[in-house]
């Protein structure tokens, strides 16, 4: 997973994790974030009743796992189906630590969750922070806990541009487009951002975050206007149960030991 294939789309991310992937943008590393990666996929865990699927790194479309850095929305999907199929299992943990990630594929997800609610009970338990895309994927659990350190929310959507004709007006450098279509291109880095552009880029932006807004509404039964009044803050600990975004303040360990009981 290249870091320059978050460039020019809709994030669902954490305004940290955003600024981390424009500095290693800007830096130039653009490293294959499955060198830094050693395990591969397990399948979900299964203790008695219960079946744990983690949820852990940047979210992504797509059949990806590469453990702790990046979880694909196609993988997490896989392995929800195997434990929703196993009638010996009750409860499905989703034990969650990003930041978010890309917007395509996440709301598809959430919803996937949100139906399999009636087959069978889901939790999600942040194991630090389930923040904007993670998020979505959190609010459609049955139940979540939240640690007194760790935090939820980040609803909201950003697009960034990175602007290189300075760079390659230095270097001597001219691109060219040609192009059929009168917006093919747009968005393109080697070109400065045109207003239009910036509009149409901000229109799908918006729709996404609209898009969100309602799938936390609907997952967690609240209203949408108390959600967009939140303007993608984050909320740690017993802050984001006071917002009606968790449930319970939890350590992870604690929350998966009353499950076994």
């Amino acid at each position: 997973m290249k870091i320059y294939k978050f460039l020019n789309r809709p994030l669902a991310l954490e305004q940290s994790c955003v600024s981390f992937l424009t500095q290693e943008i800007l830096a130039g590393r653009t490293q294959d974030l499955q060198s830094m990666a050693t395990n591969p996929r397990d399948s979900p865990q299964v203790n008695e009743k219960i079946c744990v699927i983690e949820i852990k790194g940047i979210l992504v479309p797509g059949d990806i796992y590469w453990k702790g850095w990046v979880c694909g929305y196609d993988a997490i999907q896989e392995q929800l189906i195997q434990a929703l199929s196993k009638d010996c299992i009750e409860t499905i943990v989703l034990l969650i630590d990003s930041p978010g990630g890309i917007a395509s594929g996440c709301f598809d997800l959430s919803d996937f969750i949100y139906k399999a609610r009636k087959i069978k009970r889901i939790m999600a338990i942040c194991d630090s922070n389930a923040y904007s895309a993670a998020y979505a994927i959190a609010s459609a659990a049955h139940f979540i806990t939240v640690p007194r350190d760790g935090g939820v929310g980040s609803i909201g959507v950003i697009a960034m541009h990175t602007d290189y004709s300075k760079y390659l007006d230095k270097e001597g450098i001219k691109v060219t487009q040609i192009t059929y279509g009168a917006y093919k291109g747009e968005g393109d880095p080697s070109i400065p951002l045109t207003d239009g552009a910036l509009g149409r880029i901000q229109a799908d932006v918006n729709y996404l975050g609209e898009m969100f807004v309602e799938t936390v509404a609907r997952n967690r039964d609240l209203e949408s206007k108390k959600i967009r009044e939140m303007e993608a803050g984050t909320f740690l600990g017993s802050f984001g149960v006071e917002q009606g975004l968790a449930d319970v303040v939890s350590s992870p360990f604690e929350a998966i030991i009353k499950l076994g009981k």
